[in-house]
């Protein structure tokens, strides 16, 4: 008979499998397109050079949790770094707010639908796939 603390939750294999196909295809357009994502959330042509690494970063993302839906527990250290990045994102998105010109309006959406609606289940995934 397994132990309850073994068993990991149905819901983080989709949830996994759905954050890396979210984050690669959100990945793929910012490096395919990255005005047109600038653009979207801030209506200038002013374009931050910061985009290109960030997308490479969104896209990497994206396969490690693909990776890790396979073997959650395995590979616990990939929602573990989901956790950390959606969570470290809005301080950093912050500074960019008022360090900066860029519209608040549209970035405050971005960082909500990229990061924040993110924070709970990959630090329960973490949580769950790191227990013993």
């Amino acid at each position: 008979m397994k132990n309850e603390k073994n068993v990991i939750p149905y819901w983080i294999t989709p949830f996994l499998k759905l954050a890396g196909a979210y984050n690669i295809v959100w990945g793929i357009y910012i490096l395919e397109n990255p005005l047109g994502f600038y653009k979207i959330f801030n209506k200038t042509d002013e374009f931050p050079l910061f985009l290109y690494p960030i997308g490479g970063l969104v896209l990497g993302l994206g396969v490690a949790y693909w990776i890790a839906s396979y073997q959650p527990r395995k590979y616990w250290f990939f929602s573990a770094a989901g956790f950390l990045t959606k969570s470290a994102s809005p301080v950093g998105n912050w500074v960019i707010l008022t360090t900066t010109q860029i519209q608040w309006d549209g970035y405050l959406l971005a960082t909500f639908c990229n990061d924040v609606i993110w924070i709970i289940p990959f630090g329960l995934a973490t949580y769950y796939t790191m227990r013993k």
